[in-house]
């Protein structure tokens, strides 16, 4: 927007922040050299360093819970030293436009929401006619009634080649290792460094999927048509029984028996991996990574 910088304000959970790269390299299509900074929490601040195209990251912890006047007056005054053109605010809630709005953002585009009549002035409709999360996330990169494309620019991330060497050596990976943490540094870098993932439907399967590693990705109570990643997986596994229950979207299954994921056979999910790794270049020699360090946004 006249060539001014341009906030995207993104879902927090961790795949739904890999989506929005989608959003990234969207508007670096239609605008090219644009500086695009992204709000983000401190959980999922790691992933901004392996997106390419985004300039800086906003760090900021509000609560979740109350208001927290101050925390937004505070990240307002942050945002409006920037001087950005244009803010895409995807969550619907009211306190996700509040510090774009009190930062005098001129353009605060964003769905209707939660009756954000004034903190949004780029208002759209619409949203329930999209289903899909990368659909209403993107979409707000686009005019206001141009249609939505059969396909977006897939999300990628970068991890610089050097970075997956030091990091397993770090680890001493000989053998297996537990490498369970709250660290989602760590967790890129692990999947960076993997021949293959295995995972449930989660952020880390995005973000394996991103990253161009083969991926097979478990589906029991959730629709991968909904919610699987963006960018092609090596396999997909599900039951192969019809269950009338299934999908719920929900965490507790309503019906007691959980057949989504209990009916689904190790031997289904052995012979996938196995296709994966017999098709796996080595995460070092995968033309997907990047063989000169990045240049991390630099974090507010």
């Amino acid at each position: 927007m006249n060539g001014k910088p341009i906030l995207i304000v993104p879902y927090m959970w961790i795949g739904d922040f890999v989506r929005c790269h989608t959003v990234v390299r969207l508007l670096l299509q239609r605008q090219p050299g644009c500086a695009i900074d992204v709000l983000t929490t401190p959980t999922v601040a790691p992933l901004l360093d392996y997106m390419p195209g985004v300039r800086k990251a906003i760090v900021a912890d509000l609560p979740r819970k109350r208001l927290a006047w101050k925390a937004h007056a505070g990240l307002a005054k942050r945002l409006r030293a920037e001087g950005y053109g244009q803010a895409l605010v995807m969550p619907r809630t009211w306190k996700s436009a509040l510090a774009p709005y009190l930062a005098g953002i001129p353009r605060r585009t964003g769905f209707v929401g939660e009756a954000r009549f004034a903190l949004i002035n780029d208002l759209r409709l619409g949203e329930q006619r999209l289903p899909r999360m990368v659909d209403r996330c993107a979409a707000l990169a686009l005019a206001r009634d141009e249609s939505v494309p059969e396909s977006w620019p897939l999300p990628q991330l970068m991890v610089p080649a050097s970075d997956v060497e030091r990091w397993c050596e770090r680890r001493c990976l000989a053998h297996i290792r537990d490498l369970t943490g709250a660290d989602l540094r760590e967790a890129v870098l692990a999947l960076a460094a993997a021949c293959a993932a295995v995972s449930n439907d989660s952020g880390l399967l995005h973000v394996a999927a991103a990253l161009g590693r083969p991926a097979i990705g478990i589906f029991g109570p959730t629709s991968p048509w909904h919610w699987a990643p963006l960018n092609p997986i090596s396999a997909l596994i599900e039951t192969v029984d019809v269950l009338a229950c299934r999908p719920c979207h929900k965490p507790v299954c309503r019906v007691g028996h959980h057949r989504c994921m209990r009916d689904i056979k190790p031997e289904q999910l052995a012979l996938a991996t196995r296709r994966a790794l017999a098709q796996s270049p080595s995460p070092l020699t995968d033309p997907h990574y990047s063989k000169e360090p990045l240049t991390p946004p630099s974090p507010r």
